[in-house]
């Protein structure tokens, strides 16, 4: 089988079946429909000229992960390279006509050189310019990404947040996350929530966003120094996460008809909620309470320190990115540390028979 293609070749490198038959494919439609390859800054980009007009085709590979000679990478080193080729749940694919540039998109799992492909393919057919006039009417991408709200910083939010931008950055999710917390950095806080001594007496959500410079990579963060009060700050948001230790900012998040996901914890436990559990389940495991720690009472002082916000950050996490690629996340999840996994309780029938 011809192992040749535009970014190298892969004969002698462990892939997969249906990866050498992309590849192989790529490079068939490249050598006979005459397309150029092209180095641009550290991607391979593909060009035509079709009817005196320069169609340039640019797949957004990030070759310092992909490089070009990739017959001289490793089988372990290859593998840290299949996602960007094969598991981005939205294709972003450039296309300049002219200097005028055209973004294309596909939503699935299928492998990014079959996007690739697909563009070439109509690019070369009768109905590029039907296509393109389409796709100039999309939204840009900035527009197309997904807007999240983290409500609340603490142990479980902080923990959250340094679990998902690594992971959003590496896998290349493009998202707009604003962090909501009107609170300031506590030495009380140290320890369980990811703050540094220099850091007291910032507000929250600054000292955690300074860390990723604003920008990290395809994830912006935004930081407002309020605290959830009413619906109205909720609006405009794909997705919310609550992390909160008060009921109030829980109930206006569980009134939103955008997917949600509530994390707890106190002490070694943890307690998740989500948009898709039960209405009446969520009612019922909020009751109105005064505001807690995550860490019970007293126990910093005599020396103990548990991990429930770890683990509840951990759901949210992975809930976020789960979500962000179209892909089913946790639902609801109850337990502890020590104790392991917990039963929710059966939801309470609050109708009254009615007797004549």
């Amino acid at each position: 089988m011809n192992t040749d293609t535009p970014f190298g070749n892969f004969d002698g490198i462990s892939l997969n079946t249906l990866e050498i038959r992309n590849a192989a494919f790529v490079f068939e439609v490249v050598s006979q429909s005459n397309w150029n390859v092209e180095n641009h800054e550290s991607r391979i980009r593909f060009s035509k000229k079709i009817n005196n007009q320069v169609y340039t085709v640019d797949p957004l590979l990030n070759l310092a992960l992909n490089p070009r000679n990739i017959s001289e990478k490793s089988d372990s080193d290859f593998d840290d390279t299949k996602p960007q080729y094969n598991d981005l749940p939205r294709h972003r694919i450039q296309v300049e006509v002219d200097n005028q540039t055209v973004e294309l998109y596909s939503n699935g799992r299928g492998l990014v050189m079959d996007s690739l492909v697909s563009v070439m393919l109509i690019i070369d057919s009768s109905e590029r310019e039907k296509i393109f006039e389409q796709a100039k009417r999309v939204k840009p991408s900035s527009d197309l990404r997904r807007k999240i709200a983290v409500i609340g910083v603490g142990g479980i939010g902080t923990a959250l947040i340094e679990l998902a931008i690594p992971a959003l950055k590496r896998i290349a999710l493009d998202a707009e996350i604003t962090l909501m917390d009107g609170d300031v950095v506590e030495a009380s806080n140290l320890g369980h929530q990811r703050f540094h001594e220099d850091q007291i007496g910032m507000h929250k959500v600054s000292a955690l966003s300074s860390r990723y410079t604003g920008r990290e990579g395809c994830v912006e963060l935004i930081a407002i120094t309020e605290n959830l009060r009413t619906a109205d700050q909720l609006e405009g948001y794909d997705l919310v996460v609550v992390c909160v230790d008060r009921p109030e900012p829980r109930r206006l998040v569980h009134a939103l008809d955008v997917p949600w996901i509530d994390l707890r914890c106190s002490a070694d436990g943890w307690m998740i909620l989500s948009s898709d559990s039960d209405t009446a389940l969520v009612d019922q495991m909020t009751p109105d309470h005064e505001p807690m720690s995550c860490q019970v009472e007293g126990a910093l002082d005599a020396g103990n320190l548990e991990f429930g916000f770890s683990v509840a950050g951990s759901f949210g996490a992975q809930w976020l990115v789960q979500s962000l690629r179209e892909r089913r996340g946790p639902v609801q999840s109850m337990g502890s540390l020590t104790y392991g996994s917990f039963e929710f309780p059966r939801v309470k029938n609050n109708s009254t028979e009615v007797k004549a």
